[in-house]
């Protein structure tokens, strides 16, 4: 019966720490965390550039068969693979302001490899549409590197 209780207080102290530990996470370092996921993503897309199944109903463009993805079509793989681009290039670019030396380097090693891997699954689903969405992306990352 001691045991029990005893547990079942050890329980709830070390829960109230968790959520308290919880409540300060949310609070601070919103920035890094925010850098984090787009780094995540970045990964999630770079993945996706890297994998072709075997397409159930294969698209071509002029005799060329184009990339899908585990998409259902290449536009939208050319899409995701578009906003990975452009999610590397400003990573690439925010990470011009770190102050570790050997952390910028390793992070512009992995944006570049990054955005290299999408931008090859994005040449290769043939989506002219991602093609200038990807165009426009860089430009405003451009523009808005240069006003600051």
């Amino acid at each position: 019966m001691m045991d029990s209780i005893k547990s079942e207080i050890e329980y709830g102290f070390s829960l109230k720490e968790l959520i308290k530990s919880w409540a300060r996470w949310q609070k601070d370092k919103v920035e890094s965390r925010i850098l984090c996921l787009i780094s995540l993503l970045v990964c999630l897309f770079a993945g996706g550039a890297l994998w072709q199944p075997e397409a159930t109903r294969p698209f071509q463009y002029h005799g060329i068969p184009r990339r899908n993805g585990a998409w259902d079509n290449p536009n939208l793989y050319g899409l995701l693979m578009a906003v990975g681009v452009v999610l590397a290039v400003g990573l690439l670019i925010q990470n011009s302001t770190s102050n570790i030396r050997w952390g910028k380097i390793l992070c512009a090693i992995l944006c570049l490899f990054a955005a290299i891997l999408c931008g090859y699954g994005l040449f290769k689903s043939f989506s002219r549409g991602a093609w200038i969405a990807t165009l426009f992306g860089l430009g405003y990352l451009a523009w808005h590197e240069f006003q600051s």
